[in-house]
């Protein structure tokens, strides 16, 4: 029997790294959601190896055992940052999603390595790698169904899952780990989940090729109606003018379409169709009219100053800006202003 626990476990993880190397060396291959999804992938094979590895050779440093217990900790911030990616979301932080892995392997194996620190670790390290394992499974859940309206049928079936066999494969693993106690089970379960997945996945082709393997998702074409479009705009436009969040510097897309209740993609549409600009253009044109007031209203600003206070975050991108949206440089309207 635990030849045969190896051989399906074995089985598994092989394959999902075989899986990997198939979609890295895949031509069609553009975006991070990709990597995100064969290092999340990659993740759960090499803890699944570590598992294989510890129960079947006792004799093997822990160090084997503690690696598997870490790597956890990639896995629930690659998956949220695939379901981030393919919806569209900011992923210009993308890389401290990964901190809490790479302090942990650093604190653990340099100051509390596993079989010195066993109480340690079963008190306290490997709770923190499950909770935060189970608060990505929790936010990726969040930000793919709140933009499930606007994405496609074939990523709404491929997300739904994927994102099934993230869940699971986190109960399962939790389960076993803190109750049954006998790894090996988490590598049969998991191995029968990733062929579920792969089948079913399989089964329809077009959301292999097109999800899988292809190019960030298309949204419905949908032309949004009249009467909506127009309440949406009066509301960014209010939003915008009182609320000042153009004066955010960093100001994200996601960050305005949650304060007026819609999805990032129907705004970016919502601005595309009823002004037809970008978001960041849109964006722009409020600092530009900021700008604008202030050098009216106190001519005593530098440039810099003028271009900082309206919520630009370098001189550069004012100068450009205020070019392209007043057919000026801010110095010679300054000029004028003083004349």
């Amino acid at each position: 029997m635990r030849e045969l626990f190896f051989f399906i476990s074995f089985l598994g993880s092989f394959h999902g790294v075989l899986l990997v190397i198939y979609i890295l060396l895949n031509k069609r291959v553009k975006s991070l959601s990709h990597y995100f999804f064969s290092l999340a992938i990659i993740a759960l094979s090499l803890k699944i190896t570590s598992t294989i590895v510890y129960t079947f050779e006792m004799n093997t440093n822990r160090f084997i055992l503690q690696l598997g217990c870490i790597i956890n900790l990639v896995v629930g911030p690659s998956v949220y940052l695939y379901f981030q990616d393919k919806i569209g979301g900011n992923r210009k932080y993308w890389h401290l999603h990964y901190l809490p892995f790479l302090v942990m392997s650093l604190v653990s194996f340099s100051f509390f390595p596993f079989k010195n620190y066993i109480a340690f670790w079963n008190d306290f390290l490997i709770l923190f790698i499950y909770t935060q394992w189970l608060g990505y499974v929790l936010w990726s859940g969040y930000i793919f169904y709140i933009s499930y309206k606007q994405i496609d049928k074939d990523f709404k079936a491929f997300g739904n899952l994927f994102y099934l066999f993230n869940s699971l494969i986190f109960i399962v693993q939790f389960i076993i780990f803190f109750t049954a106690n006998n790894y090996i089970l988490g590598g049969v379960f998991y191995t029968l989940l990733f062929y579920v997945f792969l089948g079913l996945v399989a089964f329809k082709k077009p959301i292999l090729m097109n999800v899988l393997f292809g190019s960030k998702i298309k949204y419905p074409q949908k032309k949004i109606g009249f009467q909506k479009s127009l309440s949406d705009a009066s509301k960014l436009q209010n939003l915008m003018s009182t609320e000042m969040l153009f004066k955010n510097p960093n100001l994200r897309l996601i960050e305005v379409a949650e304060s007026i209740g819609v999805t990032p993609h129907y705004l970016s549409q919502l601005i595309n169709e009823t002004y037809g600009i970008s978001f960041s253009q849109f964006v722009n044109e409020f600092r530009v009219r900021e700008a604008v007031k202030i050098i009216e209203n106190n001519t005593n600003y530098s440039l810099e100053g003028v271009g900082y206070e309206a919520g630009f975050n370098s001189k550069s991108n004012f100068y450009h800006y205020f070019k392209k949206i007043m057919g000026t440089t801010p110095k010679d309207f300054i000029r004028r202003a003083n004349v």
